[in-house]
């Protein structure tokens, strides 16, 4: 099987009808479509190109709101930041996102009062960017929070947030009609809420004994998984409480051990939350899935392009 990524993987499978509708619901709705409308390789060309035009895009924008001099920095920081460079060549969304945000912001400050067009546009790009990654959804609010306190109206404000979350939820139904799958267990919500905020948490790209052994023996058996990683999260919850028999409640048992935490450790729960926000990404610490897909690359696989 080829190893381009996660999403590959889950889009080969979903094709082939082998996934489980957990299996479904563990990608992201929007990249996950994406997969099954493009090859893995047009995908990783599209990243790479969008990559640059958000630089050109960031510079524009800073161009106009501050100046020349600003907008050099801004995008020369973007061009040769480890992570935008990155991430425009490995198989995950957040160059995508990253374009979507910026093209929002441009829409939502190119003049100083949107027509209803670009209200629209930004809406729309909004929404792509959270089918991507959910939690890009505080940026609608954000952004309905900001028309609401300039005074652009609430008629204006509502009409971005339903236009956004119309577009979050339409590769979500549709993956959810083709698959069954439960929309509260979306991306492994539980999962990623305990790797971020439990005691024993290594944070994002973190790999853990347990998991490099389940990959040793899916790589010993044959019996490739799309990713070790949220099948391992399900195992141990449902061998911890055998009564959880839906992805939802797999999922909200996650939550739940990392909320215990927090009830009985605020301060550490603090401290750990400012971590998150503060920690720079290192490529040890990128969440790209290399560690789990190291045993599926394809030796004869061509070079990644990259910005």
């Amino acid at each position: 099987m080829n190893g381009l990524g996660a999403s590959s993987r889950l889009a080969k499978r979903f094709f082939e009808g082998s996934l489980t509708a957990a299996q479904v619901a563990d990608a992201s709705p929007g990249y996950l479509l994406l997969h099954t409308l493009l090859a893995p390789q047009t995908i990783r060309i599209l990243q790479a190109g969008l990559g640059g035009f958000a630089i050109w895009l960031l510079f524009l924008i800073v161009h106009r709101r501050i100046g020349a001099v600003a907008a050099f920095v801004g995008a020369s920081a973007l061009a040769f930041g480890q992570p935008w460079v990155l991430y425009s060549s490995v198989m995950e969304p957040e160059t995508l996102i990253g374009v979507c945000l910026l093209s929002a912001t441009a829409a939502l400050t190119w003049r100083k009062d949107a027509s209803t067009p670009f209200l629209l546009f930004a809406a729309c790009c909004l929404g792509i960017a959270s089918s991507l990654r959910p939690t890009a959804l505080l940026f609608i609010g954000l952004v309905a929070l900001r028309l609401l306190v300039l005074r652009s109206g609430f008629a204006r404000s509502l009409l971005v947030a339903t236009c956004a979350l119309g577009v979050v939820l339409m590769p979500a139904m549709w993956l959810q009609l083709r698959a069954g799958h439960d929309l509260r267990g979306t991306m492994s919500i539980g999962q990623v809420f305990h790797q971020s905020h439990a005691p024993e948490s290594l944070g994002f790209g973190a790999v853990f004994p347990s998991l490099l052994k389940g990959v040793e023996s899916e790589l010993a058996t044959g019996a490739h998984t799309p990713d070790a990683a949220h099948e391992l999260y399900r195992a141990m919850a449902r061998a911890t409480d055998p009564t959880l028999k839906s992805d939802a409640s797999t999922e909200l048992f996650w939550v739940r051990q990392a909320a215990h935490f927090a009830r009985q450790y605020p301060e550490a729960i603090a401290r750990q939350v400012a971590m998150n926000l503060l920690a720079a990404r290192s490529p040890a610490n990128t969440g790209c899935d290399e560690a789990s897909s190291i045993g599926w690359r394809n030796e004869n696989e061509a070079p990644w392009p990259m910005v």
